[in-house]
């Protein structure tokens, strides 16, 4: 399986814009010849937690119908980082994963809320495994600080899990954790 990272320049608190940027980049990436795409942590709004009441998309539905569109017109999987979801319990930052077809292969709610940004004040936490299923490959969804728990990411692999997608929105100044050695 071809994975490509797509990164974005997200506009902070512009949804609209957000959705075109990543459309264009998703098209490009599948004429490239790529299986499978991961979009960044709220790459719909950025981190504008205060305003999120205002733009988050309702039960991720623009999300759903724009991404599933795109994987069955490209034939692609796309993994959709992660966007603010507003639900009736509060809003949730919240993986969609698409699968060829443009079915929902999975959805993940972020768990561990970075508490030094003030997260847990804006959003409430999921509570399910981020686990799906592409192209026969048992797979996990994680959301940024997820990878900091250990035991929860021991949790996916003990459930099968051979692909790990972590979604995230980490500043530049945290780039090394993001190497390997």
């Amino acid at each position: 399986m071809k994975i490509s990272l797509i990164q974005l320049d997200i506009a902070f608190g512009n949804p609209a814009a957000n959705y075109a940027a990543a459309e264009q980049r998703i098209r490009e990436a599948a004429a490239a010849g790529l299986d499978c795409l991961i979009l960044p942590e709220l790459w719909t709004t950025g981190y504008d937690l205060t305003r999120l009441e205002r733009i988050a998309d309702p039960d991720g539905q623009e999300t759903k119908a724009l991404m599933s569109g795109l994987a069955k017109e490209l034939g692609v999987h796309i993994v959709a980082g992660s966007v603010a979801s507003s639900r009736p319990a509060g809003i949730t930052n919240s993986m969609y994963v698409f699968d060829r077809s443009g079915g929902l292969a999975g959805e993940y709610s972020k768990l561990h809320l970075f508490r030094l940004m003030d997260e847990h004040l804006y959003l409430q936490a999921g509570e399910a495994k981020g686990l799906f299923t592409l192209d026969n490959a048992r797979c996990a969804g994680l959301i940024c600080y997820d990878i900091r728990f250990p035991e929860w990411v021991r949790a996916h692999t003990a459930e099968g899990a051979e692909l790990l997608f972590v979604s995230a929105e980490w500043p530049k100044p945290r780039l090394a954790h993001w190497r390997a050695c």
